[in-house]
């Protein structure tokens, strides 16, 4: 899902914010433990919705070809 790097800027932001909220200090092993339980918990959510959002974004497409495909039919002189 996310390289290393990613993961460990992930973590300092969680540690971070933790800070700021007054949680005491939030070890990386268990700040990584708690990142990934969330993770596991939204990640369905995120992915229906972004199933979502591509149905959405897939729909404006065909009616944008149902136009264009009838803006392209001859007249048959009726």
């Amino acid at each position: 899902m996310y390289n290393r790097e990613e993961k460990n800027r992930m973590i300092g932001l969680i540690q971070s914010y933790a800070e700021d909220l007054g949680v005491e200090e939030m070890g990386s092993i268990v700040t990584e433990q708690v990142m990934d339980y969330i993770v596991e918990l939204i990640k369905p959510h995120i992915y229906n919705d972004a199933l979502f959002d591509v149905n959405k974004v897939l729909k404006a497409y065909q009616n944008q070809l149902e136009d264009a495909l009838y803006v392209l039919e001859k007249s048959t002189g009726r």
